[in-house]
């Protein structure tokens, strides 16, 4: 068995604009942000080891004669500090429906270019100790808002 766990706290501070242009009953707006701050990241990854062993030879049903050797077991925690720096990109329309209502849809991108703390990925070829990754969280939204 094994257990993984890569935390990153953030102190992020950020510096941007938005945009906003009616056109009849459509509402087309665009934020940018970009942010850097720095991160306190910290790892704890354990592989737990159980050994149990049976009767030689084994037979069907047989209870083991040893079960709860954890030799082999490992644990280890670290700890890092880095410097994030990215931004955050945001499109966003939406239509009077009714007169205190509004649909609305949108798209976002949070882009982190370094100092994100992933822990063991295939990208980093399982390497525990990359601790400056990047990190892409794109998404949609939809919504309704209520003017009143």
């Amino acid at each position: 068995n094994q257990n993984d766990h890569t935390r990153n706290d953030m102190l992020l501070g950020q510096l941007g604009f938005r945009y906003f242009k009616h056109v009849n009953l459509f509402t087309l707006s665009s934020e940018f942000k970009a942010f850097g701050g720095h991160t306190f990241q910290s790892q704890d990854y354990e592989r737990i080891v159980l050994n149990a062993t049976y009767d030689d030879p084994p037979t069907i049903g047989d209870p083991p004669v040893s079960d709860g050797d954890f030799t082999g077991t490992t644990t280890v925690s670290r700890k890092n500090n880095s410097t994030p720096v990215g931004f955050d990109l945001r499109a966003e329309g939406s239509y009077r429906a009714f007169r205190h209502v509004d649909l609305r849809a949108g798209f976002q991108l949070i882009y982190f270019g370094q100092g994100i703390w992933r822990g063991a990925t295939p990208a980093s070829n399982f390497n525990q100790n990359d601790n400056n990754q990047q990190l892409v969280m794109p998404g949609l939204t939809f919504g309704i808002a209520v003017n009143r």
